[in-house]
């Protein structure tokens, strides 16, 4: 169908609708929970991954899902709080990973919740930000947006200012990783990690939940003392 082509070679539903971007991804353990998808799960995916059920004690993952985008998607850094296998099963996922000891630079900001709709606006369609509720939980998110090599990724002013912020803190160029067809990278919890595609790619990752133990405290006190000093 037209949504499945745009994922596959990045055409536009509707060419009406200015930078369309198709992405396919519930994040809630879809590929064990969702009867279409079932089927494939328990003939492609099948069981954990041995060496993760080994590393966790014998856990089992709290949740299986299935990713599908192409090389116009890509997300801004955020952190998981949980430990992630991801494994690419065609295509390329690029990783840009930064450890939580990066945090000061990071500028992690509670956001209020949004959502991008379309509006079907004459002579044609256009997109807005529609917000959730100020009464809801804030959603915390980085606002710094570079590459691996600490240049900003977009060339807007907001962008240029936020890059200077973070230039200024003189911080390492991030780890960055290729992950390609048949290959699974372990994402620890609370890496700090943004990812885009190379050409159509279709994955899987497994969530661990994490264990709140010194990793958790060291990360919460340097947050809290971040914040202090701001």
């Amino acid at each position: 169908d037209d949504f499945l082509r745009s994922l596959e070679n990045g055409v536009a539903v509707d060419e009406r609708i200015p930078h369309y971007r198709a992405y396919a991804s519930m994040q809630n353990d879809n590929l064990r929970t969702d009867p279409a998808l079932r089927a494939m799960y328990e003939e492609d995916v099948g069981e954990a991954p041995a060496f993760a059920t080994e590393a966790f004690a014998g856990a089992q993952p709290d949740a299986v899902n299935l990713w599908i985008g192409n090389d116009s998607c890509e997300t801004a850094y955020h952190k998981d709080y949980y430990e992630n296998f991801y494994t690419v099963v065609t295509g390329v996922k690029i990783f840009t990973l930064r450890p939580p000891c990066d945090y000061a630079m990071m500028r992690y900001t509670p956001c209020v919740p949004a959502k991008f709709e379309i509006v079907d606006d004459e002579p044609k369609p256009r997109w807005r930000i529609r917000c959730a509720s100020l009464a809801e939980p804030r959603v915390s998110w980085s606002v710094v947006d570079v590459d691996s090599h600490n240049h900003p990724v977009y060339e807007s002013g907001e962008e240029r200012m936020t890059y200077a912020a973070f230039a200024g803190t003189s911080p390492p160029p991030a780890y960055e990783v290729e992950v390609r067809a048949g290959e699974t990278l372990y994402l620890p919890s609370m890496w700090f990690h943004r990812v885009r595609q190379r050409g159509f790619t279709v994955a899987v990752n497994h969530w661990y939940d994490m264990h709140f133990g010194d990793r958790f405290a060291s990360a919460n006190f340097m947050r809290e003392v971040c914040e202090s000093i701001e």
